[in-house]
């Protein structure tokens, strides 16, 4: 219940939405179905120094086999 009228009252704010510490599947559906803009956390990687992540998010990240 604080979860939803937290987002209600964001909304009403007219601003986006994060959430922090995602880890489940679970999670994710639930925070989906409350209208949460965007999710952070273990579920989608684990925190990654910034020269990796810049890699990563440049495409520059691909293994060679």
């Amino acid at each position: 219940m604080l979860l939803d009228n937290s987002v209600r009252m964001i909304r009403q704010m007219h601003r986006k939405i994060l959430v922090e510490g995602v880890e489940t599947r679970a999670q994710i559906e639930l925070l989906r179905t409350l209208g949460v803009d965007y999710l952070q956390g273990y579920y989608f990687s684990k925190p990654i120094p910034e020269a990796d992540f810049v890699a990563l998010i440049s495409g520059e990240d691909k293994e060679e086999d």
